[in-house]
C-alpha cells in the first residue's frame, strides 16, 4: 500500500503539476480516471466473464467512454504542438537561422518530451479515435450481426492498444526513467 501511495504522490506532484497548466491537470486527471474505469469494466468482462457486459458495468463503461472522448479531444487540441514537434525533433538555432523556417514557429515547450513519448501520445489519440468511432458505429442499428461482431473485436483491440500506449506514455513521463534504465545495465 505504501508503494501505491508513493507512486500516486509522484504522479500528482511531479508529473501532472509540472507538465500541465491547471486546466490541463484536471482534464488529464479526468482522462486517466475514465481510462481506468473503462479498462476495469471492459477487460474484466472480456477476460473473466462468458457473457456480455450488462447492467451497471455497461452504464459505467459508457459514461466513462463519453468522458474519455471529451477529454481526449481537449488533450489532443491542447498538446498537438508538443506532440507534433517534441524537443528531440526541433532544429538547433544554427540550422533554424540557415533555413527559412521562422524560429518563433517552433513551439515553446516548458517540459520537453522525447520521440517515444510523442509517438505514444499520438498512438493513444489514434486508438482513442477508433475506440470512439467503433462505439458510435456499434450503437447504430445499420449493420449486420457479423459486422457488429467484427467491430466489437476491433473495439477491444483498440482498447488494448490505447492502454499499452498510455502505459508507455506514463512510463516516459516519470522523471529519471532513463537513469534507472542505465543503472540496471
Amino acid at each position: 500500500m505504501d508503494i501505491l501511495k508513493k507512486n500516486f504522490k509522484l504522479f500528482m506532484a511531479e508529473i501532472i503539476v509540472i507538465r500541465y497548466p491547471v486546466f490541463e491537470q484536471w482534464v488529464f486527471l479526468l482522462f486517466c480516471i475514465s481510462l481506468v474505469i473503462q479498462v476495469l469494466t471492459g477487460f474484466f468482462f472480456t477476460l473473466f466473464m462468458t457473457r456480455a457486459m450488462s447492467g451497471f458495468p455497461v452504464l459505467f463503461h459508457m459514461a466513462a467512454g463519453g468522458v474519455f472522448a471529451m477529454t481526449l479531444c481537449i488533450l489532443v487540441a491542447l498538446r498537438v504542438g508538443i506532440f507534433s514537434l517534441p524537443a528531440s525533433w526541433r532544429q538547433t538555432n544554427k540550422s533554424a537561422k540557415k533555413s527559412k523556417l521562422n524560429k518563433d514557429f517552433l513551439p515553446k515547450n516548458n517540459s520537453p518530451i522525447n520521440r517515444t513519448q510523442a509517438a505514444a501520445g499520438w498512438a493513444v489519440a489514434l486508438a482513442g479515435f477508433i475506440l470512439v468511432l467503433t462505439a458510435l458505429i456499434l450503437m447504430t442499428p445499420l449493420f449486420s450481426t457479423e459486422f457488429n461482431l467484427w467491430f466489437t473485436g476491433l473495439h477491444r483491440w483498440m482498447g488494448l492498444a490505447a492502454l499499452i500506449a498510455a502505459a508507455i506514455y506514463a512510463y516516459h513521463s516519470v522523471p529519471g526513467h532513463k537513469k534507472r534504465g542505465r543503472e540496471q545495465q
